[in-house]
């Protein structure tokens, strides 16, 4: 948008736009460029299988995508927040992704959590514990975070709490800011 950076003036009486409410009440408004979608791949080499995801926005978090939650390869859009998930990939050496994107940035969370455990962690066969996960915002930046932890629990769906993962977070204007690890639980 060629405007970034221009104040915002209300189209009924032609005057200057102020926040309404919240930590900046009273602040001016201006106009800014919206981040886009961001794609988020999940990624494991020959010696890992089946990785499963659990994915959502923090703001939503009962709109989960990955096996054993929503499978479906179509877009979610639940108010603010919009998520759509590759599907289940069942094999070595692969990837699975989740495109993520929000129309309005300063409304609810701005972070996107996601747990992740290899379903398939078959020891002396399948005994990868990592992998790598790259976060590509169209327009944007690209982080690539690698050797992030994963649960190990066989036949088993990612698990919020069990299962390490990691949080993806944006700024106000919707800008990919960070990769930070979540341990996971017992």
């Amino acid at each position: 948008m060629g405007d970034a950076g221009k104040l915002v003036y209300k189209t009924s009486n032609g005057s200057l736009a102020y926040k309404p409410g919240g930590s900046d009440s009273g602040k001016l408004t201006y106009k800014v460029t919206p981040g886009k979608t961001t794609q988020i791949t999940f990624a494991w080499g020959s010696d890992g299988y089946d990785l499963d995801i659990c994915a959502y926005w923090e703001g939503d978090p009962d709109t989960k995508v990955g096996f054993g939650y929503d499978t479906s390869t179509t877009e979610h859009v639940r108010g603010v927040y919009r998520t759509k998930y590759s599907g289940d990939v069942i094999a070595a050496n692969d990837s699975e992704w989740v495109k993520i994107s929000k129309t309005v940035w300063s409304e609810g969370s701005r972070n996107f959590r996601v747990y992740l455990n290899f379903f398939g962690h078959y020891a002396g066969q399948y005994d990868l514990d990592k992998c790598t996960v790259i976060a590509a915002q169209m327009g944007g930046r690209t982080l690539i975070r690698r050797n992030v932890p994963c649960g190990i629990v066989d036949d088993s769906k990612a698990v919020p709490g069990r299962d390490p993962g990691v949080v993806i977070s944006f700024d106000v204007e919707g800008n990919l800011d960070a990769i930070e690890l979540v341990a996971g639980g017992s």
